[in-house]
């Protein structure tokens, strides 16, 4: 054997060298290039937040109240957190309305939706993931959304999704959101759908003294006649209801949208109306006759109605004209917006005031009379908004009065307001009676050509008093 100086004598075979090192023989990590190519079991792709979810999740203030019963419901049902389940669900209802999901359908497909599914995986916690798969939640959950949106504060913006949330539930067999349903189904349609009437029926016909039933029931039958029978059954039941609620008791605890349905003194009113009318003369006629003036009477004073009020003025013989009665009367319906007492009241004090007729030209320095007329007066034109003839009369009336009485300025700024406001009721396509103004406004200081006087134009409005607004 041929030994060479200072040469090493291997007694093991070198291990040969590699580039590649497996990963199940050392840990993923316990090296640098072993890091970067190898894959922990437990990896998973990270998913792009969508712009919903940050939508969901920004804290710009929402014009949206959120009242203190939905609240409630959320925590009773179980839910941890208020504003973001509600805003969740807000959208997700949004969506099922804009894409025309019917609400017989809205409930089963916000449970199958797979796409919202995900949302709500991250939005919420597990517990109350769980809760919005079970359909009984749910169909709570949409009432509750219904009832806030229906409140005075969301009405006008959210009102008719208030509508359609009401109807889901109900469609899925929420039946306590039978009046909610129908309370909103008459504010934005003024009619009941069959399905609602018929449970609204079922309700009112139930020995439970539903007042809230019987009112929307009656509502609903006093919109067309009825048969003898049926007018006399409406009638027992508006004095059943008549005698079951008292003003500042029951009602109190009515919803906003049922204080503006029918009072229960109205309902008897119509109710025994109705009755009458299949009612020859007679005891009983005699009877129902005295349960409608009742009903009147203390629409006024009891429940303090002004519709009550405009009803007993438009009576004949009932009240004498410009009596203290008549002028309490008057001005309550006035106050209510009828443009027909708003006249009468005007015609009144501008008559006790000395304004009409006016009978020599004064100085505005040496008067110092009443201008309440003055406003009735100009109230009553503003509000003859469906009524252009009746506008422009009482515009322009006012116009000459006030010259007539030294304030020949003050008419002439009336006559500017008279052009805009009939602009403005889009009823003078022509633009007739707005020419017809303006040709006093132009040549309203020409006393050789302006020969009318006040009188032609307020006396004939009051001979017409069927076109007046209310």
């Amino acid at each position: 054997m041929d030994l060479r100086p200072c040469q090493r004598i291997l007694t093991k075979p070198p291990r040969p060298s590699t580039s590649y090192i497996c990963k199940n023989c050392r840990s993923w990590s316990s090296g640098p290039r072993a890091g970067r190519t190898a894959v922990p079991s437990n990896y998973q792709t990270a998913a792009k937040q969508s712009q919903l979810m940050k939508s969901l999740q920004s804290t710009e203030p929402e014009d949206y109240y959120v009242t203190g019963e939905l609240a409630r419901t959320l925590q009773s049902l179980g839910f941890q957190s208020i504003l973001m389940p509600v805003k969740a669900l807000r959208r997700h209802r949004d969506e099922l309305y804009k894409t025309k999901v019917s609400p017989s359908a809205a409930i089963r497909n916000a449970l199958s939706s797979q796409k919202w599914r995900q949302i709500y995986e991250e939005a919420l916690t597990v517990a109350e993931l769980h809760l919005l798969r079970d359909p009984m939640v749910m169909r709570q959950l949409f009432h509750a959304l219904g009832r806030a949106d229906v409140h005075p504060q969301n009405l006008k913006k959210y009102g008719f999704m208030g509508l359609y949330s009401l109807q889901a539930a109900l469609e899925a067999g929420e039946t306590v959101a039978v009046m909610d349903a129908a309370m909103t189904e008459i504010h934005f349609r003024d009619s009941l759908s069959k399905p609602t009437f018929e449970l609204v029926k079922e309700k009112a016909f139930a020995k439970v003294d539903d007042y809230r039933a019987l009112t929307v029931y009656l509502w609903h039958m006093v919109q067309m006649s009825q048969t003898k029978a049926v007018a006399r059954e409406n009638y027992l039941m508006a004095k059943e209801l008549y005698n079951m609620v008292e003003p500042g008791v029951h009602t109190e605890k009515m919803t906003p949208l049922l204080q503006s349905i029918l009072p229960p003194w109205r309902v008897l009113f119509r109710a025994a109306d109705h009755y009458l009318y299949h009612l020859g003369d007679g005891p009983i006629s005699d009877s129902v006759q005295e349960d409608l003036d009742m009903a009147l009477r203390e629409g006024v004073s009891k429940w303090n109605d002004p519709q009550a009020a405009e009803l007993i003025l438009g009576q004949k013989d009932e009240v004498q004209k410009y009596s203290q009665q008549w002028v309490t009367l008057a001005t309550q319906a006035a106050m209510a917006g009828s443009g027909k007492s708003c006249f009468e009241l005007a015609m009144y004090f501008l008559r006790k005031d000395g304004w009409y007729p006016a009978v020599k030209p004064q100085s505005a320095t040496k008067e110092n009379k009443s201008w309440i007329g003055i406003e009735w007066l100009a109230l009553s034109a503003a509000l003859s908004t469906d009524n252009t003839r009746d506008m422009t009369m009482r515009y322009v009336g006012l116009a000459h009065l006030l010259s007539e009485n030294g304030h020949a300025d003050e008419g002439h700024s009336w006559l500017a307001i008279a052009k805009e406001n009939l602009d403005d009721t889009y009823l003078d396509p022509r633009g007739e009676m707005i020419a017809y103004v303006d040709g006093f406004y132009q040549h309203w200081y020409d006393k050789s050509l302006l020969l009318t006087k006040a009188k032609d134009f307020l006396e004939p409005a009051r001979e017409d008093q069927q076109h007046a607004t209310r």
